[in-house]
């Protein structure tokens, strides 16, 4: 089977749809399917750089995906592609109609604004009565947590984070561009702090490709010891399995923190972050809106505080409550349980 799957990654978007897709792409690949990656720049390309797949740079305008139809087509003809997979915001109902009637297709949705005309309809991380809406045109919806695309180490079982007594590290990690520069407000309230819980914890910053606070936040761990700066980790599923809490954004990242297991309080960027924070409602700690400046600094000491207060030893119980809920919500093996049902779904359409 010939799979084609459309993203897009960026300093505007940043850099979830790809790292999604990439889960999703190895999952394809491990059914024995032959995947290419097709984005529209260079930009997009360069997150993807190196994972083994082939990709396609359409050289066109992320944000108006109804003028690379033609180019596209082109594409999937040549191929021959049996199933395209669609990940963006952009694209409308005009959009889906036109491939449909070229290839089998798949969308992941995440902020239910129409009703999407495809053959496979992908919800796992907003649901409840808006997903329910939208998915009149679909052949067929896959939905719920346990369809979250996350890379395959996640669903093994040994991935499971140890529930200390006391907290010793704490994992902050805010998306590939942090256009809110939430790391840096976090780390400088963190320096700040005279809360005890913080005294001999280390506190990791991840900050992402795309993010332009990578150098004031080296600046900040060389006057703290107690921070580290990381950037292009390589293994992020043993780095989480080695924190106690976590500070994140409601992406994808947060997926993953659920199936390790590690307590967090999570933050939105934008409207795509809002229908998981309701999903997750009573698991992780909602730290508000960071959508704009005001509302960043708020999410930030909202965050911290409620790391400060979790962490505590006489909360420890607490702690390893959270991390059952964490890990209820997804077995990290949602991007093959996805796949196989795409997969058997379109071979029974042809």
């Amino acid at each position: 089977m010939r799979i084609d799957i459309r993203c897009d990654g960026n300093r505007e978007i940043a850099s979830g749809h790809v790292r999604r897709c990439l889960a999703l792409a190895d999952a394809f690949d491990r059914q024995g399917a032959a995947v290419r990656l097709i984005v529209a720049d260079s930009e997009s390309a360069a997150l993807a750089e190196g994972c083994g797949w082939p990709i396609v740079v359409l050289q066109t305008d992320y944000r108006r995906p109804d003028g690379e139809i033609a180019l596209l087509i082109g594409e999937l003809k040549q191929n021959r592609t049996d199933f395209l997979l669609i990940d963006s915001y952009f694209v409308s109902q005009s959009y889906l109609e036109r491939l449909r009637g070229i290839v089998r297709t798949g969308y992941i949705d995440d902020l239910h604004a129409f009703s999407y005309p495809v053959d496979l309809l992908l919800q796992y991380a907003c649901l409840g009565p808006l997903a329910e809406g939208v998915r009149g045109h679909a052949g067929k919806c896959l939905a719920g947590t346990m369809f979250a695309p996350l890379r395959n180490i996640f669903g093994s079982e040994d991935m499971r984070m140890p529930c200390r007594e006391t907290v010793q590290r704490i994992l902050v990690t805010t998306g590939g561009a942090d256009a809110r520069h939430m790391a840096l407000r976090i780390a400088r309230e963190f320096c700040d702090s005279k809360e005890p819980v913080f005294e001999d914890v280390t506190f990791s910053l991840v900050v992402g490709s795309l993010s332009d606070d990578y150098q004031a936040l080296k600046t900040l761990a060389g006057k703290d010891q107690r921070i580290e700066v990381l950037q292009n980790v390589e293994d992020m599923a043993a780095l989480m399995k080695s924190s106690d809490l976590a500070i994140t954004a409601a992406g994808t990242t947060l997926f993953e923190l659920c199936a390790v297991g590690v307590p967090a309080a999570a933050f939105v960027f934008g409207p795509d972050q809002e229908g998981v924070m309701e999903t997750l409602q009573g698991v992780v700690f909602d730290a508000g809106s960071a959508r704009d400046a005001a509302g960043a600094e708020s999410s930030a000491h909202a965050a911290l505080q409620w790391v400060a207060t979790t962490g505590r030893l006489e909360n420890a119980e607490k702690r390893r409550m959270l991390s059952e809920r964490m890990r209820n919500v997804t077995d990290g093996k949602g991007a093959m349980r996805a796949t196989v049902a795409m997969c058997e779904y379109i071979r029974n359409l042809k």
